[in-house]
């Protein structure tokens, strides 16, 4: 089930009857549109609007897909360049809009699962037992090392030899 943001201007009854099941939200006219996706954490965006606020939705949750709906030719491409997973005109292609939502679900469930087995792989295997370290800067290190861990796979840690970068 995904966390949906519904932003299109006048949504079909196929569109809302493809939603069923997952938790929508529609925007209203008078809400602020960026501060409502850096708040709620979406999994998905369907909207409608300037191509240009693409960017902005990116940068207030790069996590949540987004999907752009258009009017004009030339948005696909620039949609998709902004950061849209998929682009649409209407009438929208019902069907390849089903598909689209069925595989942005599929993708955040594969997250959902990828994200619980390795926290159970890092509660069972973690590294800091080994490494012994009051150093405030140790400790800061640390903290840096389980801030962005969820986030990068590989990280490059430079220093002169003999530091115990291996450790890390």
């Amino acid at each position: 089930m995904l966390k949906i943001l519904l932003a299109i201007k006048k949504p079909s009854e196929t569109i809302l009857a493809l939603l069923d099941g997952h938790k929508v939200n529609t925007l209203r006219n008078n809400e602020p549109f960026l501060q409502m996706v850096a708040k709620e954490s979406y999994d998905l965006i369907l909207f409608e609007g300037e191509i240009r606020v693409l960017s902005s939705i990116k940068a207030a949750d790069p996590r949540a897909e987004v999907i752009f709906f258009g009017d004009r030719e030339g948005d696909a491409i620039g949609a998709i360049k902004q950061g849209a997973s998929a682009y649409f005109s209407f009438p929208v292609e019902i069907e390849r809009l089903k598909e689209t939502i069925e595989r942005i679900n599929d993708v955040f469930e594969l997250r959902r699962e990828n994200a619980e087995l390795e926290r159970l792989l890092s509660t069972k295997y973690t590294f800091f037992k080994e490494v012994v370290g009051r150093n405030p800067r140790m400790l800061d290190i640390f903290d840096l090392i389980r801030r962005i861990a969820p986030l990068f796979k590989t990280v490059t840690i430079v220093g002169e030899t003999g530091t115990g970068k291996e450790v890390i």
